[in-house]
């Protein structure tokens, strides 16, 4: 039994014990957990990062940035990967992710969902082709159609590390985003009818509570622009959280995208993603007030 197979086996086991996460249909409620709240916003490893490589000693080739992390005030966000797979980067990942979350939402009193592990069970019996035609929406040519395979596999093989930590205590928790999984195209496997993923509870009970997602016209306008999906989920989650305008450093922008260029140019794409936002979301309202000098820094405010 291989390493990554052993690990996903006690994974299961270690949810099956934790009988707060469990996800039953219909119940989409459960126990508030301080780990994966509302507090968490995810915020995907920039692409010159996760498609960087290198060969050891043996000729292989592996992912060499394995871990992405942020911070959200009291909150640390670690994502870890696999050297075989890396880390989920651009478009076609925050798609998969953001189906994910629809598919917890919208069915977690259906026949497609069941529990297992503890976990969600999302079961699809599409081919890669019509996956990507009526999953994501997206125009299929063979390029895309491998892209969702990987971006598939590295999805599946990641993990989240939060450290919360307060005045007199620090909470760690890591889980397996994907506690197992089994793809159609998976050339070790016997082909069956149906590709499946059990995602985490935890993550399950995260995505019930804070119920949003990105919805499809939304999502098509950034099909060229990424960060435009983080820092829309992100814009909206504090719109929905908070009661009054709020203002966000353009340097914190910068160092959740991970954005290494210069200020005119991540200044002109946060400019791009607000005009686009508030042309099409009527629930919220994006203002940019630019720094007058180098002491005066330009602010994104909230409404």
């Amino acid at each position: 039994m291989s390493n990554e197979t052993e690990n996903k086996k006690q994974a299961a086991e270690d949810v099956q014990v934790e009988k707060e996460f469990l996800v039953k249909a219909g119940k989409p409620f459960l126990k508030q957990k301080r780990a994966f709240t509302t507090n968490l916003q995810f915020f995907p490893c920039p692409d010159d990062l996760a498609k960087e490589k290198a060969i050891d000693r043996t000729g292989r080739e592996y992912y060499r940035n394995l871990i992405w992390t942020y911070n959200l005030g009291k909150f640390d966000f670690t994502a870890l990967g696999q050297a075989d797979y890396g880390l989920p980067y651009g478009i076609v990942s925050r798609l998969i992710i953001n189906w994910i979350d629809n598919e917890i939402i919208y069915n977690s009193n259906g026949k497609k969902i069941k529990d297992a592990y503890g976990g969600y069970k999302i079961k699809w019996s599409e081919t890669i082709t019509e996956f990507c035609i009526n999953k994501l929406g997206i125009t299929k040519h063979s390029k895309v159609l491998k892209e969702i395979q990987s971006q598939f596999e590295k999805i599946a093989g990641m993990t989240f590390k939060t450290v919360i930590t307060d005045v007199d205590s620090r909470e760690e928790r890591s889980i397996p985003f994907v506690v197992d999984k089994k793809f159609k195209w998976m050339n070790d496997i016997v082909v069956e009818d149906d590709s499946w993923i059990i995602i985490h509870p935890v993550y399950v009970n995260y995505v019930l509570k804070r119920k949003f997602y990105v919805a499809p016209n939304i999502m098509k306008l950034f099909l060229r622009n990424p960060e435009g999906i983080d820092l829309y989920k992100y814009f909206k989650y504090i719109k929905n959280t908070q009661k009054t305008a709020t203002t966000i450093k353009i340097s914190e922008i910068r160092d959740k995208l991970g954005f290494k260029g210069k200020s005119a140019n991540l200044l002109r794409k946060v400019e791009i993603i607000a005009d686009r936002i508030n042309a099409n979301d009527d629930s919220i309202f994006i203002d940019i007030v630019k720094g007058t000098n180098q002491n005066i820094e330009t602010v994104i405010i909230i409404n």
